[in-house]
C-alpha cells in the first residue's frame, strides 16, 4: 500500500502539468484506493481464510498466558465450545484456582495446567525448552496460542532498567518463537500420517503499527510476532494454519501498564475473545471491528509521517502526561 501511495506522488508531480489534476484529486483517489483495498482484503480474509475450529477438537489447545487477561478469557471460550484446554503460566496456585473456576463455569472436566515461567527461558533455551516439550508430551496439542507477553510501564528507552529491558525480550520473543520451534516438527509428522491439521495462533498487538515513543521496546517486540508469526503461515500453510492476532487496547493489567486502558476502543476481555473467535481466519485478526477501525487511521497515514508528527506532539503529550519521559 505504502509502495502504491509512492507510486502515485511521483506519477502526479511527473504529469501535473499534462493533466492539470489538482493535489485534492490526488487525496481523493488516494482514499479511494486505501477503502478498496482494505474492502478487498476484508471479503478475502472472511470468506476465503476462515478458520473452522471444529476440525481442531481431536486435541488439546495449550495457551501460554492462560491464567489471565485474554489468555484466560480464550480459555473460557474453548472450554465453553467443549474444546481440552491446557493452561500455561508462572503460578501453580492461581493456575489451580483459575482452571477450577473455568471447568465449574463451562462444565468442562478437561481443563488442566501447566506452571512454566517464561521469565529467563532465554538464558538457557535448549534445556529450559526441552523441559518444556517433555511436560506437553502427554498431551496431543491440536492449538497453540502464543499468548504470553508484558507490557511495562510506558518510559524512554534509556529510562528503563536493564532487567526490564531482558524480561520484556526475554518474554514476548522466546516463548512465541521455541515453542513453535519445537512443536512444528510433530504437527508436520501428524498431518503427513492422519491428514489432521494444527492450528497456531500468535499474538502481536496494534502497537507495532508505527513507532509511537515510550512504548518502542514494546512495539519492536510485537513487529518481531508479527513478522516471524507471518512468516510462519506462509511456510506451513500446507499443513498447518496459522494466525496472527493483533489486538488493540484490551481491559487486562497489559494495557493498564501501557497506559491504553482509558482508550475509546478499550474492550471487556470476553467481548474482544468471543468476537475473535468468532471471526478468527488465517493471517492477520484484529480480533473486533473497533480494533480493525483504529489500526485502519493508524496506518492511513504511512508511519515515515506519522512519527515525525508525534514528535511535534510529544511536548503536549508529556504535559498531558499520555507519555512519560
Amino acid at each position: 500500500m505504502v509502495l502504491l501511495i509512492k507510486l502515485l506522488i511521483i506519477q502526479y508531480f511527473y504529469y501535473y502539468k499534462r493533466s492539470k489534476m489538482s493535489l485534492w484529486s490526488l487525496i481523493v483517489w488516494l482514499g479511494i484506493f486505501k477503502v478498496v483495498y482494505q474492502l478487498g482484503k476484508m471479503i478475502y480474509s472472511n470468506y476465503f481464510c476462515k478458520i473452522n475450529l471444529e476440525q481442531y477438537k481431536y486435541g488439546w489447545v495449550a495457551i501460554t498466558g492462560g491464567s489471565d487477561g485474554i489468555g484466560k478469557g480464550l480459555a473460557t471460550e474453548f472450554a465453553s465450545r467443549g474444546f481440552k484446554v491446557l493452561l500455561i503460566s508462572r503460578n501453580p496456585t492461581k493456575l489451580a484456582e483459575v482452571s477450577k473456576a473455568i471447568s465449574a463455569e463451562t462444565k468442562n472436566p478437561d481443563i488442566k495446567y501447566l506452571a512454566v515461567d517464561f521469565k529467563y527461558s532465554h538464558r538457557d533455551p535448549e534445556n529450559f525448552y526441552k523441559q518444556v516439550v517433555s511436560d506437553l508430551a502427554p498431551y496431543n496439542i491440536s492449538v497453540l496460542i502464543n499468548n504470553v507477553g508484558i507490557g511495562g510501564e510506558s518510559k524512554f528507552l534509556i529510562n528503563q532498567d536493564l532487567d526490564s529491558i531482558e524480561e520484556m525480550i526475554g518474554i514476548n520473543i522466546y516463548p512465541q518463537t521455541m515453542l513453535s520451534y519445537h512443536l512444528i516438527p510433530a504437527f508436520l509428522k501428524r498431518h503427513q500420517e492422519t491428514h489432521q491439521r494444527s492450528l497456531i495462533i500468535n499474538f502481536s498487538s496494534t502497537a507495532e503499527e508505527i513507532a509511537l515513543p515510550s512504548i518502542a521496546l514494546y512495539a519492536a517486540t510485537k513487529r518481531y510476532n508479527h513478522f516471524l508469526s507471518e512468516a510462519l503461515r506462509y511456510e506451513y500453510s500446507n499443513s498447518i494454519d496459522v494466525a496472527t492476532v493483533k489486538p488493540g487496547p484490551v481491559a487486562t493489567p497489559l494495557a493498564g501498564s501501557l497506559g491504553f486502558a482509558d482508550f475509546v476502543t478499550c474492550l471487556k476481555v470476553q467481548t474482544y475473545v468471543r468476537s475473535l473467535v468468532n471471526n478468527l481466519h488465517t493471517g492477520i485478526n484484529y480480533g473486533h471491528w473497533a480494533h480493525s477501525v483504529q489500526a485502519y487511521f493508524s496506518t492511513l497515514v504511512p508511519y515515515q509521517i506519522m512519527s515525525p508528527l508525534m514528535q511535534l506532539a510529544m511536548p503536549l503529550l508529556l504535559k498531558l502526561k499520555v507519555i512519560k519521559l
